[in-house]
């Protein structure tokens, strides 16, 4: 397993769980737009709107254009984030709580601001921790890039050696793959690298 993230605090974290399951795996700091493995793997996965965080065209061909460069030739990458349909309702919110033993966190998610010429979705994101006497409130705003069935199908267009094989949604049923068009918006792509034999 190989695993990259500009956080540093996030590498820290990943690798002390990693120690704790007695787990193995090597992580490094890397720009998801500008990064190179030692040797090819045979899968990669992004999921969850990481893929979002990349503001502009560039920087997300760049990153799957790293990826591709990163895979062997039949390697897949499963990508997961949230299409725009164009009936979508510019204002949401979502929450959401887990508790493990005595801490229990709840996250609220709420759409700020969504410019469809920009391409741009502003997010808050706000937890609330209580564990035991002790609460913590934090609260963020994100800038997440949008994209329509047609502009992620422009996009993959500009890497010619990453193929879409097959779309799924947040239910990843392997057996009922779906349409790539504007109804589906919780959306996993699974992308193949191209080669000799993998055509």
């Amino acid at each position: 397993m190989t695993g990259l993230d500009l956080s540093q605090p996030s590498l820290n974290y990943a690798r002390r769980r990693l120690v704790r399951r007695k787990l193995a795996a090597d992580l490094f700091p890397a720009d998801m737009a500008d990064f190179q493995v030692d040797s090819p793997v045979d899968a990669a996965y992004c999921t969850f709107d990481g893929f979002r965080h990349l503001l502009t065209e560039d920087s997300a061909r760049r990153h799957l254009q790293c990826v591709s460069d990163a895979l062997r030739p039949g390697g897949i990458y499963i990508l997961g984030f949230h299409l725009l349909p164009p009936d979508a309702d510019p204002e949401c919110t979502e929450r959401w709580t887990q508790q493990h033993g005595r801490t229990k966190v709840t996250v609220t998610l709420r759409v700020l601001d969504t410019d469809r010429r920009r391409r741009i979705e502003t997010l808050r994101v706000c937890l609330l921790v209580r564990s035991g006497t002790r609460t913590v409130r934090l609260r963020h705003d994100f800038p997440f890039r949008m994209y329509t069935a047609r502009q992620f199908r422009r996009l993959l267009d500009r890497v010619p050696t990453l193929h879409l094989c097959d779309v799924y949604d947040f239910w990843y049923e392997i057996d009922h793959p779906l349409k790539l068009d504007n109804q589906i918006s919780d959306t996993v792509f699974i992308l193949k690298k191209t080669g000799k034999g993998f055509e």
